[in-house]
């Protein structure tokens, strides 16, 4: 049940990212089908949670100083989901097996095979 609210408020965010940052649309539309989404989810949880707790304190026209707190952090959490984009690669979940046979992880580091142990090519 958590899990499911998880990927609610996960999807809530992103559709206020998609909105607030549209140089970043296509990016974010394909962060739920990929192997990066579960790098990003919580992140965008926290920035929807802090944009649903910031428009609350407007609307029940709490101290300036909360608000404005919240206004830092909403923005600081949208510049990390930007500065994360430019550094992850989204690889579509299905390229799993794509980027095995490629020699990437999912993070896009390099495979490095197993040569232990090295097998010795007769002398004669």
């Amino acid at each position: 049940m958590e899990k499911d609210g998880c990927r609610a408020t996960a999807q809530s965010g992103l559709r206020r990212l998609m909105l607030k940052l549209p140089a970043q649309r296509q990016l974010l539309q394909k962060l739920p089908a990929s192997s990066s989404w579960r790098f990003f989810c919580n992140l965008i949880e926290a920035y929807d949670e802090g944009c649903v707790a910031l428009e609350a304190f407007r609307r029940d026209g709490a101290d300036r100083f909360y608000i404005e707190e919240y206004e830092t952090m909403v923005a600081e959490l949208e510049a990390d989901v930007v500065r994360d984009l430019e550094r992850v690669i989204i690889w579509p979940n299905h390229c799993r097996a794509r980027m095995l046979l490629a020699g990437v992880t999912e993070k896009g580091l390099p495979i490095i095979p197993k040569v232990w142990p090295l097998k010795r090519r007769n002398a004669a």
